[in-house]
């Protein structure tokens, strides 16, 4: 396979067992920076008659986005229960969008109301079930020596990943060009991986001051997973393809940056075991 990049799941790996900042790629920080949140609060989907259905969702259900007395009565965002493809959320969105610029909308509401739109059209294919502080065992214990038992019980969660071979993204690229079927097996599985090391980490018990950073550690993998697995089921669908795309960085970014939180709270304990040994 030509494919050389390295997984996500190893630089995963780099924050759980704490491998040298100059072994990643390019050398640099990792930092989380929120790109998945929406450039301003003030972003609005379009809804012309304010009957909560946003305006595509209407078109792609057949309803009268300018009625409010017409609108669907089954699921949010369906059509006949079914859920729309990229292609049709982009047609119908192009096609409400063209008819609030006849109605003097302007393109940068416009271009606010597409990112909110997508942002709304992207949830409603990677739910998953997120984690909270209750579903983690916790130890009211958080002295080094916990944190480090803590890490070792994470290493064990963490090991599948060691499984994964290549970049998650430059496979997906791989198939783009070569539209081999074996690529998207190797993606769901890579998938599959994810959530198994989340479902894992559920099962470790956690020192007391490190249960938010871990709860939203195994979340960021049950988010990777599911977008991973959007852009697998939308092998033939090229404009779904690409809706989830910046969604999937998005992810990936987020998931990187959880886990770095990870290391640094282990580098945190570790300063303690040391300054301890060095006072004694």
């Amino acid at each position: 396979m030509a494919v050389a990049a390295l997984s996500v799941g190893i630089l995963i790996l780099a924050a759980v067992y704490q491998i040298s900042r100059a072994l990643l790629p390019s050398g640099g920080d990792v930092v989380a920076d929120g790109r998945g949140a929406p450039a301003s609060q003030n972003l609005a989907p379009l809804d012309s008659d304010s009957d909560g259905w946003e305006d595509w969702e209407e078109i792609f259900a057949g309803t009268n986005p300018n009625d409010p007395q017409s609108n669907p009565s089954f699921s949010r965002g369906a059509q006949d229960g079914r859920k729309p493809s990229g292609s049709e959320f982009i047609a119908a969105t192009i096609y409400s969008h063209t008819e609030a610029l006849r109605n003097g909308v302007s393109p940068q509401t416009l271009a606010g109301a597409f990112e909110s739109e997508l942002a709304s059209f992207i949830k409603g294919h990677t739910e998953y079930r997120k984690y909270t502080a209750a579903d983690i065992k916790a130890t009211p214990d958080i002295s080094a020596e916990s944190a480090e038992t803590y890490r070792d019980a994470m290493r064990d969660a963490a090991e599948p990943l060691l499984g994964l071979q290549y970049s998650e993204l430059s496979l997906y690229g791989e198939f783009l060009v070569t539209q081999d079927p074996s690529v998207l097996v190797e993606l769901a599985l890579a998938a599959d991986v994810y959530e198994k090391v989340a479902l894992a980490m559920a099962t470790v018990t956690v020192p007391q001051d490190a249960v938010n950073i871990h709860v939203a550690a195994a979340n960021s993998l049950l988010h990777f997973a599911s977008t991973l697995r959007a852009v697998v089921d939308s092998e033939e669908d090229p404009l779904g393809a690409y809706t989830f795309l910046e969604a999937f960085n998005d992810a990936e970014e987020n998931m990187v940056g959880e886990f770095a939180k990870l290391g640094e709270y282990y580098v945190k304990k570790e300063g303690r075991i040391t300054d301890k040994s060095t006072s004694i």
